[in-house]
């Protein structure tokens, strides 16, 4: 008998993920599904290989350690992919709920939510910042939702002004990643860049610097879901760029602007040219972190890319590789790149090199006008960020 995993879409079964002992998972859909779980699993055309599994593994955490941590804290009895999702499933990203055969997500009526006080997140929060290699599962928190990713995070409800531990009737609202003690000022550093972005007039999630007793954090509200006039969220249908691919998410550095941008153009033209304006902010502010993983396609209707998140200008801490994860044409490097390089993106991916070297140039000078108002004295305050907003300016103005 195949290991299964009911699949439930706007708490609408759609399918079953089935595994065969020593043989990858698959999709198999209801006879009367018309929406897919994901772009790598249509409905009516074979997936990649793998696709499944790939699928499935990237609402986990990546960090062995954190899977440990979550088996413990879930009562789940390894860390196998399947035996994982059937215990924290039924909050993970977007609006797919996975649970056990028999069971159905949100079916318990007299269901309440579990409250988290502001010591309950701050003990979490200062227990994440007194490990360095502390997982955002370890400790006595049950736990009923799962965060993909390698930085140490954790998920909260944000109900009628109150803070709620979610599940699977309790949708998430907000993600809490405590800065590291290493990366000086970097909850700051993020919500200034997502500042940033946003007075430039560019789609991004509300964030903050968060304070719960004597702890801070920074705290970002999730696009993937949507505010009812209940007071409760509803799940929004989304996926990462190496999901919608059917790709391995230990591959996530592996893949191109050119894998992106194909994929985008087979489901709308336009939607390649606006993976492009996201791909030239996360260059223009340093981001060379932003792998495939740090962009997501929503799929409530038609695709759509998602707002932009994990926006860490890493020009402020060189002891990271300042690589791009993403080159453009062959530069690697944002003190290397100018719209030459952008042009050959353009040609290498089919794309016409004017509208792209247009957008780019957009980009810069929208994010330029707004550098001294989203950073002003913080800046001059911080050498580090200091020097990393010096290094924007100059990428920027080079590229107008």
């Amino acid at each position: 008998m195949p290991e299964v995993l009911e699949c439930w879409l706007h708490g609408d079964h759609v399918g079953r993920f089935e595994r065969q002992t020593g043989r990858a998972a698959r999709l198999v859909y209801d006879a009367d599904a018309t929406r897919v779980v994901s772009l790598s699993l249509p409905i009516d055309a074979p997936a990649p290989d793998g696709a499944a599994e790939h699928y499935l593994r990237g609402l986990l955490p990546e960090d062995p350690v954190a899977l440990r941590d979550m088996m413990r804290a879930s009562g789940a009895t390894s860390t196998d992919t399947f035996e994982l999702l059937r215990q924290v499933g039924g909050d993970v990203a977007g609006a797919v709920q996975l649970t056990a055969p028999g069971s159905e997500p949100g079916s318990d009526p007299d269901h309440e939510p579990l409250i988290a006080t502001t010591a309950d997140i701050g003990a979490r929060i200062a227990g994440i910042k007194a490990r360095p290699t502390a997982s955002a599962f370890a400790g006595d928190w049950p736990l009923r939702f799962s965060l993909a990713g390698v930085q140490a995070k954790f998920a909260l409800a944000r109900i009628g002004g109150s803070w709620y531990r979610p599940d699977a009737q309790t949708p998430s609202t907000h993600i809490v990643k405590p800065g590291a003690a290493r990366n000086k000022h970097i909850e700051a550093f993020e919500a200034r860049a997502m500042d940033l972005v946003r007075r430039a007039g560019f789609a991004v999630p509300r964030a903050r610097v968060a304070h719960f007793d004597d702890q801070s954090a920074y705290v970002v509200e999730r696009f993937d879901r949507e505010l009812m006039p209940s007071g409760f969220s509803r799940r929004l249908h989304v996926e990462d760029l190496q999901q919608a691919l059917g790709r391995d998410p230990k591959g996530k550095y592996l893949t191109s602007p050119a894998d992106a941008i194909a994929l985008l153009r087979r489901h709308d033209s336009e939607l390649a040219y606006c993976f492009v304006k996201q791909l030239a902010i996360n260059t223009a502010i340093g981001n060379a972190d932003a792998h495939a993983k740090n962009y997501s396609i929503m799929l409530e209707n038609e695709p759509r890319l998602s707002p932009l998140y994990d926006l860490v200008p890493l020009g402020a801490y060189p002891q990271y590789s300042q690589l791009l994860t993403m080159p453009i044409g062959s530069q690697r490097h944002t003190a290397n790149i100018t719209l030459k390089d952008w042009n050959a993106l353009a040609v290498d991916c089919d794309l016409e090199p004017d509208h792209v070297v247009n957008i780019v140039s957009d980009v810069n000078q929208r994010l330029s006008s707004q550098l001294e108002p989203a950073f002003g004295e913080f800046a001059a305050r911080h050498s580090n960020l200091g020097k990393a907003v010096r290094q924007m300016q100059r990428y920027m103005t080079r590229n107008i």
